[in-house]
């Protein structure tokens, strides 16, 4: 359907929905030309084979002009879903240039009409929007609008019950109990699916209500979309349980980070940390994911308030290298940090296994955890600091980095007022230096480690979402020379691992596979 003038377009239509007799296209309404528009937005798409070209966006933009007042919020939407197609701007010797989908879709929202408002919401939450991007915030304020229209309520509560759940827009560092008594009362006051699908969440892992995992269960069983029968054959088949930390790394990772002395470029120039990347829950009540990371950074100059830093970052077995800068303690990743995809915990989509994390910037504090130097990484939950690939959405919810220092220096013991023995101290291994075989692993593999001096050797194994799944207790070798350590690993399921290897205090890991 491509180079089709407005009035043939029209008659085409017409001749079909009016059978039995013929109305002038001169005096269609302005409510029904901008029904016609409406209708047709599947076809705006101009890089989608058979959809409207240019030309014809044009001519229906003349055609919807003379309809377009604050008493028509119809039209205005209309023409706003064609500028949308469009891209374009206009400007204003005030307010400079202004998005012109923007314009009309939100003064058709203004005016209270419906479909602008959720459409204005959605556009918020996936940042359509070129010139006002993600904001949630904005986006609540038009689903708070439809409520108040009466305007597909259970589409509206469904989507800020998620909003609430995930804490996407409001204050503190995780969602508060508030907040998921918010969540539960609007997926409560909704009967879309998808607001049954995240209530059974809530009762799944108590936020917000008594925890019931058999209810919440059947409430997916009962529930016959497709979201939520993916999402109850993959909770019965996987270990749902947080991840055990101390209390002393809880506090520093939330409470008590910004108790910490913030750390400078120098801190952090010509070394190797080596810690967890930790990701809580929503409300923080547990941890979902505790995996080892390994980073290394070197000033390579500065410029301005900015020092620049090449950096190597390891997780999982993969390993991301660019450039960063840092001002303050804030560590920004030029081209953003894309960590290793991860398993999805609530899959609920056959084709979502995975959730790969994007951030753009860390803050880094240093102090002592659990009697121990350690830098402190925390992704920023205010502003779109870090964000979810697959889902196209921003995370505001704790993700964190306890790091310790493999070899650490004299300036950083004196900086803490740390005696030498309270500092993690390592032998620097090369990646030859220990094998690992056979790989795939079977019932039982073995470490074969090549050292030249003294060492204490700890290893633990880790499944893929961070759960040390085995841990064998230190053994001292006084001896320098080859070592063999051989793991029993009968009860791992099939599965990737990540087997780190402790040395004098300084990790080493690598990925393995079980099949």
């Amino acid at each position: 359907m491509k180079k089709l003038h407005v009035w043939s377009l029209l008659l085409i239509t017409f001749c079909f929905v009016h059978t039995g007799y013929a109305q002038e296209i001169d005096e269609l309404s302005c409510d029904e030309k901008a029904e016609f528009i409406i209708q047709r937005e599947p076809y705006f798409d101009i890089y989608v084979e058979n959809s409207y070209e240019l030309e014809l966006i044009d001519e229906l933009l003349e055609y919807i002009a003379p309809c377009v007042d604050s008493s028509n919020p119809k039209a205005m939407y209309a023409k706003g879903l064609l500028h949308l197609v469009k891209g374009d701007y206009r400007y204003h010797e005030v307010l400079g240039y202004i998005e012109l989908s923007y314009q009309w879709i939100n003064l058709a929202a203004f005016y209270g009409y419906g479909p602008a408002q959720l459409r204005n919401a959605l556009n918020f939450y996936h940042g359509t929007y070129e010139s006002k991007g993600v904001n949630y915030g904005l986006a609540k304020s038009d689903l708070y609008d439809m409520l108040e229209n009466n305007y597909k309520p259970d589409i509206a509560n469904y989507l800020l019950g998620y909003f609430s759940l995930k804490k996407l827009n409001g204050e503190g560092i995780y969602t508060s109990e508030q907040q998921l008594t918010n969540a539960k009362n609007y997926f409560e006051s909704s009967n879309h699916p998808m607001a049954k699908h995240w209530l059974a969440i809530m009762h799944y892992f108590g936020y917000g209500v008594p925890k019931n995992e058999t209810l919440a269960l059947q409430m997916l069983a009962d529930n016959a979309i497709l979201n939520s029968q993916t999402l109850l054959q993959h909770l019965q088949n996987q270990n749902n349980d947080w991840i055990p930390i101390s209390a002393e790394e809880r506090t520093a990772y939330l409470e008590g980070f910004d108790s910490f002395e913030k750390a400078t470029a120098t801190d952090l120039d010509g070394k190797t940390f080596s810690g967890h990347f930790t990701e809580f829950d929503w409300p923080a009540k547990g941890v979902k994911r505790y995996i080892p990371v390994t980073i290394s950074l070197e000033i390579t100059g500065s410029h301005g308030f900015y020092t620049f830093l090449d950096y190597e970052f390891t997780m999982n077995g993969i390993t991301t290298s660019g450039e960063a800068r840092i001002y303050d303690n804030i560590l920004g990743f030029v081209d953003g940090l894309t960590l290793a995809p991860l398993p999805n915990l609530l899959k609920d989509h056959p084709d979502k296994n995975t959730l790969t994390y994007h951030i753009t910037g860390l803050s880094f504090n240093k102090g002592l955890v659990d009697n121990n130097f350690a830098l402190l990484a925390k992704v920023h939950e205010y502003g779109n600091i870090a964000r979810i690939e697959e889902l196209d959405e921003y995370i505001k919810t704790p993700l964190r980095m306890i790091l310790y220092p493999e070899t650490p220096p004299a300036a950083l013991a004196a900086n803490t007022s740390l005696s030498e023995n309270q500092i993690k101290t390592s032998t620097t291994l090369k990646k030859e230096a220990a094998v690992i075989a056979p790989n795939p692993i079977g019932d039982q593999f073995t470490i074969t480690y090549t050292s030249d001096q003294e060492a204490s050797i700890q290893v633990s194994v880790y499944d893929f979402f961070g759960r040390q799944r085995l841990s064998l207790p230190v053994q001292h070798y006084k001896a320098e020379g080859t070592h063999t350590i051989t793991i029993d690993s009968a009860a791992l399921p099939s599965g990737t691992y990540l087997v780190q290897l402790t040395i004098n205090g300084a990790p080493y890991t690598k990925t393995v596979i079980k099949e």
